[in-house]
């Protein structure tokens, strides 16, 4: 055994070259990486469309009327006035039928929508006087715990 060699490690200054090589990365692993960042995109994108927008009660609409004026909203209410063929009703609080939104609907009228139906209307509110208006072109109906 004393006629073998002694094996030696290379010194940091002997295999200092070696590291300053950049990496080089296969086809396949760059093909990997980009479909992971691809996939990735696609996620984020199809989650961010599912982000709900806020649904406002009337009365929450009536308090922060200035903030909300002119903007397209979801707002939460019951039916407590409307005659079949008109296109506008009465959205009033769920908590207190006093406050109350006037709504003018363009387009057809969802199945099941009615005096007493608790949904969700979708459109731009405006601040009236002494009123506040909305004009709606989406409405939806459902059980209220859905909201």
């Amino acid at each position: 055994m004393p006629d073998e060699e002694k094996r030696t490690e290379p010194t940091t200054d002997e295999g200092a070259d070696e590291g300053d090589l950049p990496r080089r990365y296969s086809s396949k692993q760059v093909r990997i990486a980009l479909l992971v960042i691809v996939v990735a995109v696609i996620v984020i994108i199809l989650l961010w469309g599912m982000v709900p927008e806020p649904i406002y009660e009337v009365g929450s609409v009536l308090e922060d009327i200035e903030d909300l004026n002119g903007q397209y909203i979801n707002v939460k209410g019951t039916i407590i006035s409307w005659e079949a063929g008109e296109s506008n009703y009465t959205l009033a609080d769920s908590n207190d039928e006093n406050l109350t939104l006037e709504v003018t609907h363009t387009g057809a009228f969802p199945e099941g929508f009615g005096l007493e139906a608790t949904i969700v209307a979708k459109g731009i509110v405006r601040k009236g006087s002494p009123v506040v208006k909305m004009s709606s072109d989406e409405i939806q109906i459902g059980c209220p715990s859905k909201y």
